[in-house]
């Protein structure tokens, strides 16, 4: 396959697909907890597929990439994974075991419930703050919630490491 960014997307989002599975169906909760081995393999995953995405495209063109040149790759490998992950999700979430979306939201509201206690709020704040949180918590696998989810994560997630792997990858071909 010629273009890289494609390529390693599908690898990024197979890969997404099989490690949601595996927290899904062990330990859903996990889903939630940024600091869960998924999140950190996931992680890892994601910016070796957009750094390898770069690298392989430069090689491609002989050693040497302009920044512009070296964005594109890693942004499209986190554009078609991430939508292939979320694609996942919703399917999984709406149609295959809506019982997790519960068992998900019971994870979040939880997490978000130890966020409020370490930051010192009392508990009539807490069970305010909460309350509210659980009303927005209807469905956060709903297509409105995942198309959200998905572009503050292009623009908070892929666009700067993007522009990281970019300036890491470019190479300009030297002056004669």
């Amino acid at each position: 396959m010629k273009n890289q960014g494609i390529k390693f997307g599908l690898i990024y989002g197979g890969i997404s697909i099989i490690l949601f599975a595996i927290v899904c169906w062990t330990n859903p909760k996990a889903m939630t907890d940024i600091t869960s081995w998924r999140s950190i393999v996931g992680t890892i995953v994601m910016i070796v597929c957009m750094f390898l995405a770069a690298r392989k495209t430069r090689d491609a063109k002989g050693g040497f990439i302009p920044f512009g040149e070296a964005f594109i790759p890693p942004f499209i490998t986190y554009v078609i994974g991430s939508l292939i992950g979320v694609l996942f999700l919703y399917i999984l979430f709406n149609f295959v075991d809506p019982s997790l979306l519960e068992i998900m939201v019971e994870g979040m509201v939880e997490l978000q419930e130890s966020i409020l206690e370490k930051a010192g709020m009392s508990e009539d704040q807490r069970v305010q703050v909460l309350e509210e949180f659980e009303e927005k918590m209807d469905n956060p696998y709903s297509p409105g919630s995942l198309a959200i989810m998905f572009f503050t994560n292009l623009f908070t997630i892929d666009v700067p490491v993007s522009a990281i792997i970019a300036a890491i990858v470019k190479k300009k071909e030297p002056s004669v």
